[in-house]
């Protein structure tokens, strides 16, 4: 009888952006049990801790309603009951400057920035994996994550991060030396794409993207 023949595998099938996307989508599911795990641990669910997370990162440490809901791509509703819990635990605090909704803000307190802080310990599962990898390497995986996130930010996907690329300090591709080509007006310093800030506390929103189109050009060169 003739033996049954061996399936050989098909690497042709999938492209590698869906092989790309699988990868991610299993990082995403490690990264959302971490976040699982540090949440109740602290006894905040994920969304709360999001909450704190994106506030922190903002200069003032305060965001309109909106503003958080668009930032978690949550409703605004689901926004509002995580906001009115947090506050009765003290860690957020409403702030009105004006009589208007888009002057309502949600603040956070010192014990809201303290746990918020802490929050942010659980990347540390992640950084020791990633620098296991060549710098080269290294440099070249945060510049694609960067082109992924501005590009989910022009479809209007997520919220704008405070990345350097949209920043109106930014310049790129300013200096002749490729290990730090851009240069930041804000500081007077040079940097490369390894330096890329995704979520910079001095971040200003430039309407003007010549920079950035700049800066995605030059990856094609």
């Amino acid at each position: 009888m003739k033996a049954q023949e061996t399936e050989q595998p098909d690497f042709t099938t999938h492209p590698p952006a869906s092989r790309i996307a699988d990868g991610l989508d299993k990082l995403a599911k490690v990264i959302r049990q971490q976040a699982w795990g540090e949440a109740w641990g602290r006894g905040l669910t994920p969304t709360q801790g999001q909450v704190l997370l994106s506030l922190i990162h903002h200069p003032e440490k305060r965001k309109t309603l909106p503003e958080i809901a668009a930032d978690l791509c949550v409703s605004k509703v689901t926004a509002c009951l995580t906001i009115q819990v947090l506050v009765r635990k003290k860690l957020v605090r409403k702030e009105r400057r004006k009589r208007v909704l888009d002057k309502l803000y949600v603040k956070l307190t010192p014990k809201g920035e303290e746990a918020a802080s802490q929050a942010t310990q659980w990347t540390g599962l992640l950084v020791p994996i990633i620098e296991t990898l060549p710098p080269a390497q290294q440099v070249d995986l945060h510049r694609a994550l960067v082109r992924l996130i501005v590009t989910l930010q022009e479809r209007k996907e997520i919220a704008v991060s405070q990345m350097c690329v949209t920043c109106s300090h930014f310049r790129a591709n300013v200096h002749d030396n490729p290990a730090a080509p851009h240069h930041c007006e804000l500081v007077g310093q040079p940097f490369g794409d390894g330096q890329i800030r995704l979520n910079c506390q001095e971040h200003q929103k430039t309407t003007n993207l010549i920079q950035l189109d700049r800066w995605r050009t030059a990856q094609h060169a």
